[in-house]
């Protein structure tokens, strides 16, 4: 790289999942949620998904993988959230909306009557460790 190309990379603000809400997924029938924070709000180091087969870790953390924010254009319709960084605002948009509908039929309940909900709150720019203020979370 040269000088030019270095000085114009950015530093983004560190972004963490805070909790994922799960609804008509695989196992989870009512809304479940898992709290990615300690006792005192603070986002967790570590978190620890223990279960017997087919209570649903592996549909968490594919879940989770879906919701991965990516950088929308601006223009488009898709980009749901705006987060301000060094160099401007930013557009983000989950993973999952890159993908077709074949990856979630194995996920999702079917049914006329069933909604299935999958949603994050991100904390933006908060270490981990520490408490999120409300203006620092993204859902």
């Amino acid at each position: 790289m040269d000088k030019e190309t270095i000085t114009t990379i950015t530093k983004q603000p560190p972004m963490y999942f805070s909790s994922l809400d799960v609804e008509n997924v695989k196992s989870f029938g009512q809304k479940a949620t898992l709290d990615l924070k300690d006792k005192n709000g603070a986002l967790s180091p570590w978190t620890l998904i223990l279960g017997d087969n087919g209570v649903g870790k592996t549909t968490l953390l594919k879940c989770l993988a879906w919701m991965i924010p990516v950088e929308a254009p601006q223009e488009t319709t898709e980009a749901k959230e705006e987060i301000n960084s060094e160099g401007g605002s930013v557009f983000l948009k989950p993973y999952m909306d890159d993908l077709d509908e074949s990856n979630f039929e194995q996920l999702i309940r079917n049914g006329d009557t069933i909604n299935t909900s999958i949603n994050v709150e991100l904390a933006n720019g908060v270490i981990l460790g520490e408490k999120p203020s409300t203006k620092a979370i993204i859902s």
